[in-house]
């Protein structure tokens, strides 16, 4: 699988996650989410949109969890 690289990727594992955690019941508050910060300055022009999808992705994250 990898790491997610786009906003719907980290949004769908970290939602994927909580769903989870809390069917076991696992206090929400003590959920931590990593959205996995990729380099953002690489020169790669496949790299260019992945500090504005980890922004947008966080946004979401919060939101829906």
């Amino acid at each position: 699988m990898g790491q997610a690289d786009t906003r719907a990727r980290k949004i769908e594992i970290c939602e994927r996650a909580y769903k989870l955690l809390m069917t076991i019941g696992f206090p929400p508050e003590d959920i931590i989410f990593d959205a996995n910060v990729f380099a953002v300055a690489t020169g790669i022009e496949e790299h260019n949109n992945y500090a504005v999808d980890f922004i947008e992705a966080v946004k979401e994250i919060r939101a829906r969890c």
